[in-house]
């Protein structure tokens, strides 16, 4: 697994030793992941935003939306379409906070296997994700035929 602590944003850093405290025993690792075309694409898109997801447990929501506010991180109420978290820009840095570490889970296994079939069709990553993610693609767009269906 990569270092985490080496690759983050300080941003996206910083949050994450604001929550979980500078000698916390949780290693940032599962807590935060890289995810947008920056990871996903090979050759990586570079003139885009950098996209960081962050998982904040119950009970750390508003300290992590006052430390972000606190700093001057834009909310970015259009990107709320993202189940169970919201969108906040701070520079080029866009964090995504999740509340749900399932809902975490499925976003970054998603960048992993995006990333393992190099999606470079923003138009297939975000139907991928929409099916993966947040379940917003009809269950019947994606029913295939039977092997040897007409």
């Amino acid at each position: 697994m990569p270092d985490i602590k080496e690759s983050a944003p300080r941003i996206v850093t910083d949050l994450v030793s604001h929550l979980f405290g500078k000698e916390s025993p949780f290693d940032p690792s599962p807590t935060c992941a890289p995810t947008g075309s920056r990871v996903i694409c090979d050759p990586p898109v570079m003139d885009t935003d950098d996209d960081w997801l962050v998982f904040v447990p119950c009970g750390l929501q508003e300290e992590a939306l006052d430390y972000l506010d606190a700093r001057g991180a834009a909310h970015i109420a259009k990107q709320d379409q993202y189940p169970d978290g919201v969108c906040y820009r701070y520079g080029e840095v866009n964090l995504v906070l999740l509340w749900d570490f399932a809902c975490f889970y499925r976003w970054v296994a998603t960048t992993y296997w995006a990333a393992r079939l190099n999606l470079r069709d923003k138009a297939e990553r975000t139907s991928m994700f929409a099916a993966l993610v947040d379940g917003s693609v009809p269950l019947e767009s994606l029913v295939l035929p039977p092997a040897g269906a007409a």
